[in-house]
């Protein structure tokens, strides 16, 4: 198992900052969901817990060690990154796109070995993309192409999964088997850092962590964190956070405020 802590990481494109001071704990063994309005600097946060992004200040440590000090091959055995957008070429198949994921264990003359089989084997099943392993990537429909991507990051074998925006395609029943394939993980001892939008997804999180403007806004559990006033300042909506009977919480959106009134509330 593997813990993240950022202390104050300050990035940004070129002169425009995006993330201010953010200072962070993310718990080993544990699923964290980023959440906040567009732009607010999510998808920046995970790309720099990727080393995808240089910070302009701050640093980023996993476990003991400086992130930008662990060598390229290491990094990859440690953390596996799934972006929003993903491009893979045309005519690639799931399995050799899955296959992608072990590269980081390929010796010095690529030998495929047992342990990478079974490793995309394994991917391939706990997605429920088996039967699709020889398809071409273009045949599948969105959702599906969304799964193998994931069946990429699985096959890495990674302590730790950053994963932005992973539900964004899937219908609901393949979104609540996503949610259940990282909750097994988590329990398994991996670490999952995720951008999600869909606060019906995010309520089944350990750990929230909002962002509004790229700052921290709050990190806690979902119950502590889902409050309409913290709602209405990140997304400018009046609603109200019910309690499901499981005793999570459940966002009920009323109506939509300007943005800009709700940023001029003190």
């Amino acid at each position: 198992m593997i813990e993240v802590k950022a202390t104050g990481v300050h990035a940004g494109y070129g002169a425009r900052p995006v993330l201010q001071g953010v200072d962070l704990q993310i718990p080993a063994g544990r699923v964290s969901v980023v959440v906040g309005a567009n732009g607010c600097g999510k998808s920046t946060l995970l790309r720099c817990l990727a080393r995808l992004h240089p910070l302009s200040r701050g640093s980023i440590r996993l476990g003991t060690t400086a992130l930008d000090a662990l060598p390229a091959r290491t990094l990859a055995q440690q953390l596996a990154f799934l972006p929003q957008s993903p491009q893979a070429p045309v005519g690639l198949s799931v399995e050799a796109l899955v296959a992608f994921g072990r590269h980081p264990y390929r010796g010095l003359f690529g030998r495929w070995s047992a342990a990478d089989r079974d490793a995309v084997l394994r991917a391939l099943q706990e997605t429920d993309l088996s039967d699709f392993a020889q398809r071409p990537l273009e045949e599948l429909s969105g959702g599906q192409r969304q799964r193998a991507w994931l069946a990429m990051t699985l096959a890495q074998q990674t302590p730790l999964l950053l994963l932005d925006e992973p539900a964004s395609m899937l219908d609901p029943g393949h979104q609540l088997e996503l949610l259940a394939l990282i909750r097994r993980l988590a329990d398994a001892g991996r670490t999952i850092v995720m951008v999600l939008h869909d606060l019906t997804a995010a309520r089944h999180a350990d750990q929230l962590i909002a962002l509004d403007q790229g700052r921290l806004a709050a990190c806690g559990t979902p119950r502590d964190v889902l409050t309409p006033a913290l709602l209405h300042r990140l997304y400018g909506i009046d609603s109200h956070v019910l309690q499901a009977p499981d005793g999570s919480p459940v966002v009920v959106p009323l109506r939509a405020t300007s943005l800009s009134e709700t940023r001029s509330t003190p």
